[in-house]
């Protein structure tokens, strides 16, 4: 990205993404999405089984055991119901 006047371009850090191509900024990532590198263009979705249950993140965190995260992009993990 770089900005109006700006004689070179800069990489976006980790846990952000450029919003456009040829952009002049870069966003956090959303909850459920992470950017493990610089230079990515988009955010990706946290893979099932892992959260990202916040902004701006860099990785995407293993739900503990006794719960889960199915599907992807997922901002919590669910408690599993406990058979008696």
């Amino acid at each position: 990205f770089s900005g109006v006047g700006s004689t070179a371009c800069r990489n976006c850090s980790v846990g952000e993404a450029a919003d456009a191509s040829a952009s002049v900024r870069c966003i956090a990532c959303s909850q459920g999405l992470y950017a493990n590198a610089t230079r990515m263009a988009r955010c990706l979705e946290c893979a099932a089984g892992r959260i990202a249950d916040g902004t701006g993140k860099s990785t995407c965190t293993a739900c503990p055991p006794g719960s889960s995260a199915s599907g992807v992009g997922n901002v919590q993990c669910i408690l599993c119901a406990q058979v008696l």
